[in-house]
């Protein structure tokens, strides 16, 4: 038997299954009675489990709504493809929702790099987009401007706070930094050596992991060799087990702060929990609040298992926030008035955050949350939990 063939058949009919989940058929041209929601999402290519899950609970609170009613009396239908992160797919996914299946807002669950693709099409088009997990700075809004792509989620110029504090609190001084070579982790890296001075850190050494990399000892031993005192990873799951095993192997056990409690979560599902022992995780929520138990119980719900995985706040988040910007809109069949009705929104709680955390937009602001939403957890026995905890 052929396993690496195997194993590819196996990830294409559960990812068919996913879609089929979903959609309940194969997509029909959108109808009149209902409002159509566009959704590409990344099954497979960097983070596919994060994403696969997301598409999960998305369907999950798409069936409560309309179990409810629907809003404005309309059920919610919602189209979903998979883009594999690649760009040029996510715009043709978008470009289909919208002509052929009458979308008139769109949800993206994807790396930055398909969002980029994403934004760019939304702000073309003039249909607003929303997602719950790409971080680049590169995807806010400039100061005055009035979005048509949204966020919920953390971006990096807030996670490199984060980090920078606890770093200094913790008394280090010079940092090794390893990322990876996609946007997320180009825009991480420039961030880190923009903003390390003002915490009184030093970079002192940077390497960097292609996608789908198996060996980076090379990289560990330079990267030690350097005097780092600390690791700040900027990485996706694969390669964050990767690095780790990388680290043991040569007998490193500098401390690792690292980005994306969410690929963390997918890394200690991958790999061997002990690889990541002690290393601390910044997270776009803080895991202690109830908001997260209920994302976590819809999840058992639909799942019929447990997966306590902060990503999954994320695209919690950003349902929810497009389904009130649906129903606060003057016409949803109208994508500006959708759009219009995201700067509507006020107060709305959210998962992602510390507890009281809220959703609003305002021009030059297209994503909710602050630094201070920030928090810090640690791995304890194959488990991210909270500080102190």
């Amino acid at each position: 038997m052929r396993k690496g063939f195997f194993r590819s058949e196996l990830v294409l009919v559960s990812i068919a299954l996913v879609c089929i989940t979903i959609l309940g058929a194969t997509p029909a041209v959108g109808e009149k009675n209902t409002i159509n929601i566009g959704y590409t999402c990344g099954f497979t290519g960097p983070a596919a489990m994060e994403f696969q899950r997301a598409a999960e609970l998305v369907k999950g609170i798409v069936d409560e709504v309309n179990a409810a009613g629907g809003i404005h009396g309309r059920q919610i239908k919602i189209f979903v493809a998979d883009d594999g992160n690649d760009p040029a797919r996510v715009m043709g996914n978008l470009k289909r929702f919208r002509e052929r299946d009458n979308c008139t807002v769109m949800l993206l669950s994807g790396t930055s790099t398909a969002n980029f693709a994403g934004k760019a099409w939304a702000e073309k088009n003039s249909v607003p987009a929303i997602c719950g997990n790409a971080q680049s700075d590169g995807l806010l809004a400039k100061p005055g401007q009035k979005a048509w792509w949204f966020s919920t989620c953390p971006h990096t110029r807030h996670y490199i706070g984060a980090m920078g504090v606890r770093a200094r609190e913790l008394g280090h001084k010079k940092v090794g930094v390893e990322c990876s070579t996609l946007a997320w982790g180009q825009d991480g890296l420039n961030m880190i050596k923009k903003h390390a001075p003002k915490y009184g850190l030093e970079v002192v050494g940077v390497v960097q992991a292609e996608p789908k990399t198996k060996d980076l000892t090379i990289q560990a031993r330079t990267l030690r060799d350097t005097g780092a005192e600390m690791v700040m990873l900027v990485e996706y799951a694969a390669e964050k087990g990767v690095w780790a095993r990388a680290m043991k192997d040569i007998g490193w056990d500098a401390y690792v702060l690292s980005m994306s409690g969410g690929m963390m979560a997918d890394a200690l599902l991958a790999y061997p929990a002990e690889l990541f022992e002690g290393w601390e995780v910044v997270l776009m929520s803080d895991i202690s609040k109830p908001r997260c138990k209920k994302v976590w119980d819809k999840y058992e719900e639909i799942k019929g298992k447990r997966l306590e995985a902060i990503d999954l706040t994320g695209v919690w988040d950003a349902i929810h926030v497009l389904l009130e910007a649906v129903r606060l809109s003057d016409n949803p069949d109208n994508p500006k008035a959708i759009r219009e009705a995201f700067y509507k929104i006020k107060d709305l709680p959210m998962a992602i955050g510390r507890e009281g955390a809220k959703a609003s937009y305002a021009p030059g602001k297209n994503c909710t949350v602050t630094p201070e939403d920030v928090a810090i957890g640690v791995v304890k026995s194959g488990k991210i939990v909270g500080l102190g905890k």
